[in-house]
């Protein structure tokens, strides 16, 4: 799975702040040039299920535990999350909200181990 044959270094909490810090960090670079809105299929917008299942499906490789869906949809479906700049015009908030999307995914177990 990629970590050390000891979990000592994977098991404190500093390791794993800092390892969702850096993730949440590394998306917010202007100098990363990509765009996750454009690579997002129209249809995948439909639902915060789909967006999420959609990202999670390129990311892990298959669908979520459903304590991690649950959070996920409840965080897309707030004020001010993924839905919401789904809903509105122009592609800026969905970027910045698909980014944050992918961070949280990012964050879950299943990706570490993927």
């Amino acid at each position: 799975d990629g970590r050390p044959d000891t979990d000592g270094q994977w098991m404190s909490t500093a390791s794993n702040l800092y390892i969702w810090n850096l993730l949440l960090l590394l998306l917010q670079q202007p100098a990363i040039k990509t765009s996750l809105a454009v690579q997002t299929p129209a249809d995948a917008g439909t639902s915060a299920e789909n967006l999420i299942n959609y990202w999670a499906g390129r990311m892990v490789g298959y669908r979520l535990r459903p304590a991690a869906m649950a959070a996920l949809v409840s965080d897309a479906n707030a004020h001010g999350g993924i839905m919401e700049a789904f809903a509105s015009p122009g592609i800026a908030n969905r970027e910045v909200t698909l980014r944050r999307l992918v961070a949280l995914i990012g964050c879950a177990p299943e990706f570490g181990f993927r």
